[in-house]
C-alpha cells in the first residue's frame, strides 16, 4: 500500500521534518524525519484476507500503544527507532499526524509489517517496515491516547 500524494505532503507537513531526503537505492525515496509517533503491536497477529486475526481467526484489537522516533518515511513505508525490537513479519497499527481538523489532532492509521529489525547500539532497533493498509477497526489503546491528549 502507498499513500496518496495528499496524505503523505500532509504527514509530512505536520511531523516537522528536516529538508533531507535519503539518497538511496529505492523503489520510493524517503524523506529524514526527526519525529515521535504512536504504534500499538498486533502480537501472534496475521494477514488472513487482508485482516489482522489471532491464531484463532479472529479479529485482532491492537496491544498497548508506545511511541517510537521515525528515522525516515515514504509513502510506502517507514523506518522507526526503538528500544525494544519488533519481529520480522510482525504487524502493528502506526497512528500517523495528518494535522488539524476543527482544532483537534487528526490522524490516519495504517496496518504495517515489519521487514526488518536491526540493532543500531546498545538497547537500540531500527525498524524497517512496510505499509499493508489503512487502518479501520478499533484500536482502543490508541484511541485512549488520543482521548488522554484532548
Amino acid at each position: 500500500m502507498n499513500l496518496s500524494h495528499e496524505r503523505f505532503l500532509a504527514v509530512l507537513a505536520s511531523l516537522k521534518g528536516t529538508d533531507a531526503v535519503t539518497p538511496e537505492q529505492r523503489n520510493v525515496p524517503r524523506v529524514g524525519l526527526r519525529a515521535s509517533v504512536m504504534i500499538a503491536p498486533c502480537p501472534d497477529a496475521r494477514l488472513l484476507d487482508g485482516r489482522c486475526v489471532d491464531p484463532a481467526g479472529k479479529d485482532v484489537d491492537p496491544g498497548p500503544a508506545f511511541s517510537v522516533r521515525v528515522q525516515d518515511l515514504s509513502s510506502g513505508g517507514i523506518a522507526l527507532q526503538h528500544f525494544n525490537a519488533l519481529a520480522k513479519g510482525s504487524l502493528f497499527v502506526l497512528d500517523l499526524p495528518t494535522g488539524s481538523e476543527d482544532g483537534r489532532a487528526a490522524s490516519i492509521r495504517i496496518l504495517a509489517r515489519v521487514l526488518h529489525c536491526r540493532t543500531t547500539a546498545e538497547h537500540r532497533y531500527l525498524l524497517g517496515t512496510q505499509f499493508v493498509r489503512l487502518w479501520t477497526s478499533p484500536a482502543s489503546s490508541l484511541d485512549a491516547l488520543h482521548a488522554a491528549a484532548a
